[in-house]
């Protein structure tokens, strides 16, 4: 929840400062823009991915433990 209200909060701020300033905005304000813009998807993603679950630490997947020793 932390994540969103920070992305959400830097997009309203980043609106807010384009707002006051559009119309001194050079090209490298709108360059960095677009790649902001860009990013943003990912972001999101990210978020929905890492979003907190119930963890079951007994249920962990055979393919993430580690490898059993060959007898000898």
């Amino acid at each position: 929840m932390f994540q969103s209200a920070l992305l959400v909060g830097s997009l309203v701020l980043l609106v807010a400062v384009l707002r006051h300033f559009g119309s001194s905005a050079n090209e490298w304000t709108w360059e960095r823009l677009l790649i902001i813009l860009g990013m943003l998807p990912v972001g999101l993603l990210w978020i929905a991915r890492n979003r907190p679950r119930q963890f079951d630490p007994a249920a962990v997947p055979e393919e993430l433990l580690p490898s059993k020793p060959a007898p000898a």
